[in-house]
This record gives C-alpha cells, sequence and structure tokens, in this order.
C-alpha cells in the first residue's frame, strides 16, 4: 500500500492536507486551525440566519476538543445526542 501526498488543490476544502492511499481513496487530515474556520463559518451561517447555536456550556467545551483535535466528530456528535435525549426525557416527566 502506497501513500502519495499532495498538497490540495480545491483551495475552499477545510483540510490542511490530502493523502491519496492506493490511489483510491482520498483522505483529508484537518489541523486545529482548520476546525477551528469550519466552526466559525457554521457559527456564522447559523446566526445570520437567525437562530442561535446550542450554549450548554458542557457542549461547547466538547466543540474546543474537537477543534484541538483530542476528541472525533463521532465522539461529539454522540455525546450531543445524549444531552437531547436527555433534554426530550426531562420534557416529557
Amino acid at each position: 500500500m502506497g501513500v502519495f501526498v499532495r498538497p490540495r488543490l480545491n483551495m475552499s476544502h477545510p483540510a490542511d492536507m490530502c493523502f491519496f492511499i492506493d490511489s483510491l481513496k482520498l483522505v483529508c487530515v484537518m489541523t486545529p486551525g482548520s476546525r477551528r474556520k469550519v466552526f466559525d463559518t457554521m457559527l456564522a451561517r447559523v446566526e445570520a440566519q437567525g437562530f442561535q447555536f446550542e450554549s450548554d456550556a458542557d457542549f461547547r467545551a466538547l466543540v474546543e476538543e474537537w477543534i484541538e483535535g483530542t476528541l472525533e466528530i463521532g465522539e461529539l456528535r454522540e455525546v450531543y445526542a445524549q444531552l437531547l435525549r436527555s433534554r426530550h426525557r426531562g420534557l416529557h416527566r
């Protein structure tokens, strides 16, 4: 299995570096800076549409962990799903 590294061609892509593995699979690596850009862009879009992003301090701390690269996006998604489920249960008691 060979790995070919090249600079990204699509400059709007949030990843800082992309790798072709065996010329078939493209793997992109995100840095804290690129994750911050993704989050800040999403937050600006949400607020521009008149919505408010999640304000739970614990969840926002986990977002920061994702930005720093210490938490995978799947873990962040699961924690948020648990938070929503617990809120839903609290409303229906």
